[in-house]
C-alpha cells in the first residue's frame, strides 16, 4: 500500500503558506486601528459586546512590529492561536513533503473541550463591567 501524501495535500499546504504570506503582509502594512473600515467585528457593532476574536487584527499588527506587549493587550489569546495555526501549518506542510508523520491535530476530546471552555471564559470575563473585565477588554 502506498503512504506517500496525495498530491492534494501539497497544493493545500502552499495555498496555505500564500495565504499566510498574504495575511502577514496585510496586517504588517495596515495599522488596523488607523482604517476605520479594516476587520470591524460584527457582534461589537451590533450589541456592544467583545467577541474572543476583538483586538486580533490590532494584536497581529503589533506582534509583527514587535510589540509583543501591545499584542497582549489587544487580545490575550491572539499570539496563542497564531502560535498553533503556524504549528499546524508546518506539520501539514512537512507531512504533504514526506518529511514527516500524518498529523493527528485533535488531541482527544478532553484537550478540545478545554480549549473551547478557555476561549467561553475569555468571552464572558473580557465583558465584565468590573475587574478583570477592564483588564482583558481590548486596550491600545
Amino acid at each position: 500500500m502506498d503512504r506517500r501524501p496525495p498530491t492534494r495535500a501539497r497544493w493545500l499546504a502552499l495555498g496555505g503558506w500564500l495565504l499566510l504570506l498574504a495575511l502577514v503582509t496585510a496586517y504588517a502594512l495596515v495599522d488596523p486601528a488607523t482604517v476605520p473600515s479594516w476587520a470591524r467585528c460584527p457582534l461589537l457593532a451590533a450589541s456592544g459586546y467583545y467577541c474572543p476574536g476583538c483586538g486580533s487584527s490590532r494584536a497581529l499588527h503589533a506582534a509583527l512590529h514587535g510589540q509583543l506587549g501591545a499584542a497582549l493587550r489587544y487580545n490575550l489569546l491572539t499570539l496563542p492561536a497564531a502560535a498553533a495555526v503556524l504549528w499546524v501549518l508546518v506539520g501539514w506542510t512537512r507531512w504533504a513533503w514526506g518529511a514527516g508523520p500524518r498529523p493527528r491535530w485533535t488531541g482527544g476530546r478532553r484537550r478540545v473541550a478545554l480549549v473551547i471552555a478557555v476561549v467561553l471564559l475569555y468571552w464572558l470575563l473580557r465583558n465584565l463591567p468590573v475587574w478583570p473585565g477592564p483588564l482583558l477588554a481590548p486596550r491600545g
